[in-house]
């Protein structure tokens, strides 16, 4: 907020803010005289003690990122995200119980990389230069590459007031681990937000981890597909067009409203469930079935299963049809 180290040492060596301090921290452990602030006010060096000594304990800095879970959730809930009893339901989840996250590749302060030096040629000299120790090289969704240190970022949003918060970050420590640490910051913040529903993220998580955010967490997990090619876009299909690549899934036994017992052939296309019909030239047709809802079930080990139900067409027993799903 001061913009240096300097400004803050100034700022607490003033003595209205110095004395406040003292007067907070005495009240806050008041049965506590040890841990009750000096009359000298702390400098600079303190700061880097401190900062040096213990941040770079990985248990201090878990107990100082685990606060921010805890304080961040609180603060989401009271602007109303994240609410359990909120908005939104698993066909139709609420963007105000969605969890925002994506990767980002932060510029080294230094523009050498770890290892460059520079010859002094007056002395001969050869001198290492000032580099981010922690930068590597990242690729990006556009498959664009980045250099620097890549860090992993989970938000709300509230539509209302346009805001976002942050409620939890991690460093992701190589090149391809991005997806590990988002799943472990998800698994870590899981119990902070009981009302989340889902999380919003790119392409850097595939099959595995969807699995593990829907069955172990119970949450949605809403992403693009991956494409096959990097900056490839795949044709918008238009309705009832002929697809020849759909692939058969399964068949299901099925009830009309008349009681009579169908067996439907399901096949799917571009991620989308649906049936084929026969047309006159001997084709199929890939027809794409509704989705009307979408519910999950807990089994003994709390783990979950998801499940969608589809609306069939007319002519197989579907359409507006009590139970024609």
């Amino acid at each position: 907020m001061y913009g240096s180290a300097r400004r803050v040492e100034v700022e607490l060596a003033h003595p209205l803010v110095w004395k406040h301090l003292r007067s907070l921290v005495r009240e806050r452990f008041a049965n506590e005289p040890d841990l009750w602030l000096p009359d000298i006010p702390m400098h600079r060096y303190h700061y880097l003690y401190a900062r040096t000594r213990w941040l770079t304990d990985p248990v201090i800095l878990g107990g100082l990122r685990d606060a921010h879970r805890r304080v961040a959730a609180g603060q989401a809930r009271s602007l109303g995200l994240l609410d359990p009893d909120g908005p939104g339901s698993w066909t139709h989840p609420d963007l105000s119980r969605m969890l925002y996250a994506d990767g980002k590749v932060l510029t080294p302060l230094f523009h050498a990389h770890p290892g460059d030096t520079r010859l002094n040629k007056e002395t001969g000299e050869i001198r290492p230069l000032r580099a981010e120790p922690d930068g590597a090289l990242h690729w990006e969704g556009t498959g664009e590459t980045a250099w620097g240190t890549k860090w992993v970022l989970v938000a709300v949003r509230s539509n209302e007031i346009h805001g976002r918060m942050i409620v939890d970050v991690d460093w992701a420590p190589s090149p391809g681990g991005e997806a590990a640490v988002a799943m472990d910051t998800f698994v870590g913040l899981a119990s902070r937000c009981p009302g989340a529903q889902g999380v919003l993220y790119d392409t850097a998580l595939r099959g595995v981890h969807h699995q593990r955010l829907m069955r172990d967490l119970g949450w949605l997990s809403v992403n693009k597909v991956t494409a096959k090619k990097t900056g490839s876009k795949k044709p918008r299909r238009a309705e009832g067009q002929r697809v020849p690549k759909s692939t058969f899934v399964e068949q299901r036994q099925t009830t009309s409203a008349d009681g009579t017992k169908l067996t439907v052939d399901l096949f799917a296309c571009d991620g989308a469930i649906g049936v084929t019909q026969l047309l006159g030239t001997g084709e199929q047709r890939f027809e794409e079935l509704r989705r009307v809802r979408t519910h999950r079930n807990a089994d003994k080990n709390g783990k979950f299963r998801w499940y969608n139900d589809y609306q069939l067409p007319e002519r197989l027993g579907g359409g507006d049809q009590p139970g024609a799903r």
